[in-house]
């Protein structure tokens, strides 16, 4: 699984300009298609019910479509009345690493899984991101101090707590994205990859 990495042109500054952040905002990005494996109709109903909600410099963006269906249509229902959560609807590349290197936190969760890892959670990780994602699959397998891990069968509450704390703790926000970069270099560096491939 090859990930994104941080470059020159990442840079978080120009990124929230552009998307229209301003400097005291703090923006939680969730990646990837909007459906009811990825959990995004939980991560919504965590945040409406956390002080986030109330505090007019939170913004929870969903950067990328919704999937077709009832589960869709719900979620922007359940959205419409909250005008600081948003759907980016489909991300190019360029606006997807926009957001990765603008977002102050990220949110991937899995309910389901066929055994694949989740690309977006690993990008988050490698642009050192502190990630709020539920033990669930290969997300596992990443250490505890990278993520700040909920049990895989993880209650509102938990989560709701979790984004509190993310925002609430400048110092545990720094920690887990230095560890999170560190981690991915370790595991998934280039030259970590090409000696496993060369044993």
């Amino acid at each position: 699984l090859v990930c994104l990495r941080p470059g020159a042109a990442d840079d978080r500054a120009a990124a929230r300009a552009e998307l229209g952040f301003a400097d005291d905002d703090f923006v939680v990005c969730s990646f990837g298609i909007l459906s009811a494996p990825k959990c995004n109709d939980r991560l919504v109903d965590a945040w409406i019910d956390s002080t986030l909600a109330r505090d007019p410099n939170c913004l929870l963006v969903f950067v990328g479509e919704i999937a077709p269906g009832r589960f869709g249509i719900a979620l922007r229902d359940r959205i419409a009345a909250h005008p600081r959560i948003r759907i980016t609807g489909y991300a190019s590349a360029a606006l997807y690493r926009r957001h990765l290197a603008a977002a102050d936190a990220a949110v991937q969760l899995r309910g389901a899984s066929r055994g694949e890892s989740s690309g977006a959670f690993l990008d988050c990780l490698s642009f050192g991101l502190p990630t709020v994602a539920n033990a669930h699959g290969s997300a596992a397998e990443v250490p505890a101090l990278a993520c700040l891990r909920l049990d895989d069968a993880f209650s509102n509450d938990a989560l709701r707590q979790a984004l509190e704390r993310l925002r609430g703790d400048a110092g545990l926000r720094v920690a887990l994205g230095q560890e999170a970069r560190a981690w991915m270099e370790a595991q998934h560096g280039h030259g970590h990859i090409a000696a496993l491939y060369r044993d």
